[in-house]
This record gives structure tokens, sequence and C-alpha cells, in this order.
């Protein structure tokens, strides 16, 4: 409904876990998977997207959010 003025975007449930995942992750993207990943073999495949200072202020507005409700 959005796109007729410029303003839709689309995203799948998996694209918004896995970017919510990267954000509270300290900043490292993983490929979401459904497979188990065990050991340090998680950590090989992980890029940074965010500094882990980002990712711990993101961490507090997003309990903040849970904790205090919000307008």
């Amino acid at each position: 409904m959005t796109v007729s003025f410029g303003h839709g975007i689309a995203v799948t449930p998996l694209h918004v876990a896995t970017a919510l995942s990267a954000t509270v992750n300290g900043g490292l993207y993983r490929s979401a998977t459904l497979l188990p990943v065990l050991g340090d073999k998680g950590s090989a495949g992980a890029r940074r997207v965010m500094s882990e200072d980002t990712s711990m202020l993101m961490r507090g507005l997003l309990r903040l959010v849970v904790e205090t409700g919000t307008g």
C-alpha cells in the first residue's frame, strides 16, 4: 500500500531476526541456519557489521522499550 508514494519496504521475518541478532550479538553478523553450530566454528563465520559499543547501546535501548514501554 505504501509503495505507491515511495515509502514502502518489505522484509521477511527471517531478515528481521537476522538483523536483530547481529544488533544484540556484539555487532557480529552470522548467516541464519537450521543446522547446529558447535564450539568456535560459529565465530569463524562471523562478520562485524557494527562496533561492540553500538551493539551495547542498542541492547540497552531495546531493554528499555520492554521494561518501560514506548509511545
